[in-house]
């Protein structure tokens, strides 16, 4: 026999290591014909309340699951979530298991990749183009040589200028520079220069402007260039240096390219002169620094 004390001792050590609900209820049917005391009112409650405690703790792993979610990009392991909120116990591990599965069924995540407990949140933020209200101007743009009277560049778009070593790329994206700083905010990025080799550089123009007409914000920086994207104007990026993983200058300049609204980009990248005396046609990197530029 058991009393009713004994009872709330069990049931409520049962809820402290996170027994499921259908368990505690089954035990619960299964002692209450063999318990010596009456099951008054108050003890009703005790139990109920220890049912609900469980069941809360359960919506709130599930909205902590959520949140968790909802806070990560990309792909991450069930292992995550279980460091991430510190579950401690079996049943948690398993709760988080049932919960993940409840949210690839309401299409909030899907399983990824070959390993078991991988998944991956699916990204429904869109931003929808009005098109029908979209400006029909070109970006107004003047490049070096006249390129711009051969072209068509439009806002959001980006520009890739490939060359080798010295053969005057840092001269093509200053006097890109000083052609559009009147009607454009300018902002160059330089990775391979100090302040006194720039001044120098800008000294070289003094037969068509002045040292202290130029009028742009100029900034070092060799890496993740896109956090410091301005939107609406010119952006500038002498060089994009990248020394291994070429593949990898076509994520930079996708992320470049989602950071631009009404501006423009310009990127200068290093190019090999020639390869076993052939011609080389693309800047490092290859053909991935085509898919988005549009000149």
């Amino acid at each position: 026999m058991i009393n009713t004390n004994e009872l709330i001792m069990l049931l409520d050590t049962m809820c402290r290591n996170n027994f499921n609900t259908d368990n505690i209820k089954n035990v619960y049917n299964l002692i209450k014909p063999i318990c010596n005391n009456h099951i008054d009112e108050e003890t009703k409650a005790k139990i109920n309340n220890l049912v609900n405690g469980i069941r809360d703790r359960e919506r709130a792993l599930s909205q902590e699951v959520r949140e968790w979610v909802s806070s990560t990009d990309g792909v991450f392991l069930s292992s995550d979530v279980y460091r991430g909120l510190q579950l401690s116990t079996r049943q948690e591990q398993k709760n988080l298991s049932i919960i993940l599965k409840r949210l690839c069924k309401e299409e909030l995540i899907e399983r990824a990749g070959k390993r078991h407990g991988e998944w991956r949140k699916i990204n429904q933020d869109y931003e929808p183009m009005d098109y029908m209200n979209a400006p029909d101007e070109e970006f107004n743009l003047q490049l070096p040589l006249n390129i711009h009277k051969l072209v068509k560049i439009y806002p959001g778009n980006i520009i890739v200028v490939a060359g080798a070593s010295n053969v005057g790329k840092t001269c093509f994206m200053l006097g890109t520079v000083r052609l559009n700083q009147r009607t454009h905010k300018v902002r160059y990025m330089n990775s391979e220069m100090g302040e006194t080799e720039l001044k120098s550089r800008l000294s070289n123009f003094e037969e068509v402007i002045k040292l202290n007409d130029w009028s742009f914000e100029a900034i070092e920086r060799a890496n993740n260039w896109w956090d410091i994207i301005r939107p609406d104007d010119i952006n500038i990026i002498d060089f994009m240096e990248i020394y291994d993983n070429f593949y990898k200058i076509g994520e930079w300049l996708n992320n470049i390219h989602m950071k631009l609204k009404k501006g423009i980009c310009i990127i200068a990248v290093q190019k090999q002169s020639s390869t076993k005396g052939k011609q080389v046609d693309f800047g490092r990197g290859g053909e991935f620094t085509l898919e988005k530029p549009r000149l």
